[in-house]
């Protein structure tokens, strides 16, 4: 998503409608869509184009990265103890077992942890805004219903971004599921103990190994 940035709020004198986390108040129209922010132009416009979404919708983005966070570190940690873990005088039999309840645990609790439901992605909203004074407008065909509501809406580019991170955890986190559910669900046949516990063992290791992820977003986004 490109934005072209042509005037700043200090250089025409004008307050801008935008916060710096990315965020703003618009008004929209509920019958035929229209939306502006109530704000004249300071006299130094320089129109382009701008993509926002409703800010409920970066929102739930935002909740949804921070459960994947969650669901990322728990497992995480079970990834770790199995990387970390010696073989017991008592043999590989009783490490693998020991590790299995351990990952069996681990699943039962993320089960039972308050679920994130997915957010549908929502088309992002094109309108113009001033790259001076950031006043938001789109035109649209009046219908005669004319009833302006007040929208809290986010720069589309500040949304992508949290997008993007939620891709690159939902990765990770489907990577340490995949070893956690099978060290939690598959058992070696006899004789196999050890060929088992080393195999996945070596997967945890490998997945230990992977640059740590970022700390969680704070509040409501970034700019």
């Amino acid at each position: 998503m490109i934005e072209i940035a042509q005037h700043s709020p200090a250089g025409c004198g004008a307050p801008s409608v935008w916060s710096a986390d990315g965020r703003a108040i618009v008004l929209s129209c509920i019958g035929c869509g229209r939306i502006d922010t109530a704000q004249q132009c300071a006299g130094t416009c320089g129109e382009y184009r701008l993509e926002i979404v409703p800010a409920a919708t970066h929102d739930a983005a935002i909740a949804r990265l921070d459960a994947e966070r969650r669901r990322a570190q728990v497992l995480g940690a079970a990834t770790e103890r199995l990387a970390d873990h010696a073989s017991t005088p008592d043999g590989w039999q009783a490490a693998y077992r020991a590790l299995q309840a351990d990952a069996r645990e681990v699943l039962r609790d993320l089960a039972t942890a308050p679920g994130d439901n997915a957010d549908d992605p929502e088309q992002p909203l094109a309108v113009w805004s001033c790259g001076c004074c950031g006043r938001v407008e789109a035109e649209a065909a009046c219908i005669g219903v004319c009833a302006d509501e007040r929208l809290e809406v986010v720069r589309g580019s500040v949304h992508d971004g949290v997008r993007a991170e939620l891709e690159v955890v939902g990765s990770r986190v489907g990577k340490l599921n995949g070893l956690v559910r099978q060290l939690a669900y598959v058992t070696p046949r006899a004789g196999g103990w050890e060929a088992g516990f080393r195999a996945l063992q070596d997967r945890a290791r490998g997945l230990a190994a992977a640059p740590a992820l970022a700390s969680p977003p704070e509040g409501r986004g970034g700019a």
